[in-house]
């Protein structure tokens, strides 16, 4: 099964996208919902 050519021309793309999907969970997503967080907090104290 490992040696299948399209196993092998499926595994880089698989690996960029989890290496992708990683790094906008941690590096984005995690400022972005702060950045959100914080202006409805704003929106509620008006």
């Amino acid at each position: 099964v490992l040696g299948v050519p399209a196993i092998k021309d499926f595994a880089l793309p698989l690996i960029a996208g989890i290496i992708g999907g990683t790094y906008s969970s941690i590096f984005i997503s995690g400022p972005l919902w702060a950045i959100i967080s914080s202006s409805k907090k704003v929106q509620a104290a008006r």
